[in-house]
């Protein structure tokens, strides 16, 4: 069985971000969840964008010191990052400054994390997603 990540399950396990890829057309592929630090300046090098729902931190103000590693983890790396908090939706967004995803796919992007916030349904891991073992797109 797949591990899902749930928002009960997220604060215990510690998934760092959402994580999206380039696809075709207007969608991109994922969702998907990372939860290994050095993941984080790796995907966005290879074009991925993530995203951080802000209920996934702890304690106020969590939000901002994920920003904060990851734009370090990025500098380590001589990655420039792109990082847009939506306070409105309670997310932030983060891509590569030279790898910046068409506006239609990070729209969806956000679209796809807020109706699987909307209905509690569980975001998978990215092994999950890789072998096809996912819950039904939210985009399509």
């Amino acid at each position: 069985m797949p591990q899902l990540w749930t928002p009960a399950t997220v604060q215990r396990s510690r998934a760092l971000a959402v994580v999206f890829e380039p696809g075709r057309g207007q969608n991109p592929y994922g969702p998907y969840t990372v939860a290994e630090p050095p993941e984080l300046p790796s995907k966005l090098a290879l074009g991925c964008w993530l995203v951080y729902p802000h209920e996934w931190g702890v304690e106020d103000g969590e939000d901002q010191v994920w920003r904060d590693q990851l734009f370090s983890a990025c500098l380590a790396r001589q990655l420039d990052v792109l990082i847009k908090v939506q306070r409105r939706m309670d997310l932030t967004v983060a891509f590569s400054a030279l790898l910046v995803p068409p506006i239609d796919q990070l729209t969806a992007s956000v679209a796809a994390v807020t109706t699987f916030r909307d209905h509690d349904w569980p975001i998978p891991t990215e092994n999950a997603v890789k072998t096809g073992r996912q819950l039904p797109d939210p985009l399509t």
